[in-house]
């Protein structure tokens, strides 16, 4: 659904807490009540194309 986000995110080791509760409180800002995972992860996958995808969305044509 459109209230449910997923973040990756690749860090030096120093992430924080408070880090994450900035980013969860503007995407609240911006977006309203949402579920919202942010995960730590080693390394984001690139496409086929070597590039980074942004936005991947799971939602089908109607949903959206």
């Amino acid at each position: 659904t459109l209230t449910s986000f997923e973040i990756k995110i690749v860090t030096n080791g120093r992430w924080t807490q408070v880090e994450s509760e900035t980013i969860r409180k503007r995407m609240n800002s911006q977006l309203g009540s949402i579920d919202l995972q942010i995960n730590e992860v080693s390394e984001i996958a690139r496409n086929q194309n070597g590039k980074f995808q942004a936005v991947i969305s799971h939602l089908k044509r109607a949903e959206k």
